[in-house]
């Protein structure tokens, strides 16, 4: 009952629920999280290293690696997605809103990573932001 009523009281509609939908499915296209498993790890498949990342702070080499984590964690929350069987729900909405949530929150944390760790100058403070870009996407991040 209680996840009824928490999603009763984020007030959202139906059709912002399939503005979500087709949002993460914007996102799994990008990502590639409909993909069959493969045997090349995943991040020789999509992922380059910078040519100097063994010189770069713990902190932002963290990023990069935890990017590989937040993949996997958005292609096991596609693949629930998928799985989800809203045949005999009261309220298919509801059940899919947590994992489309997720998944959103996911690749903007995902994207907030990439910044960070694209654009990191050598000799700055790891702390200091980096001015947002509007550069295009690239592809070894999708």
């Amino acid at each position: 009952i209680q996840k009824y009523y928490n999603f009763r009281v984020q007030a959202l509609t139906h059709a912002q629920v399939e503005e979500m939908a087709a949002q993460v499915q914007t996102i799994a296209d990008e990502h590639h999280l409909t993909d069959d498993a493969s045997t090349v790890p995943e991040d020789e498949r999509r992922l380059s290293k910078r040519e100097d990342h063994d010189s770069l702070p713990d902190e932002i080499k963290a990023k990069y690696v935890e990017n590989l984590s937040l993949l996997q964690r958005m292609r096991e929350l596609h693949l629930r997605l998928r799985s989800l069987s809203l045949d005999s729900a009261t309220c298919p909405d509801s059940e899919r809103y947590p994992f489309l949530k997720e998944l959103i929150s996911l690749d903007k944390k995902l994207h907030a990573n990439w910044e960070a760790y694209d654009t990191y100058v050598i000799g700055q403070s790891a702390e200091v932001k980096s001015k947002p870009t509007s550069r295009k996407k690239s592809p070894r991040h999708s």
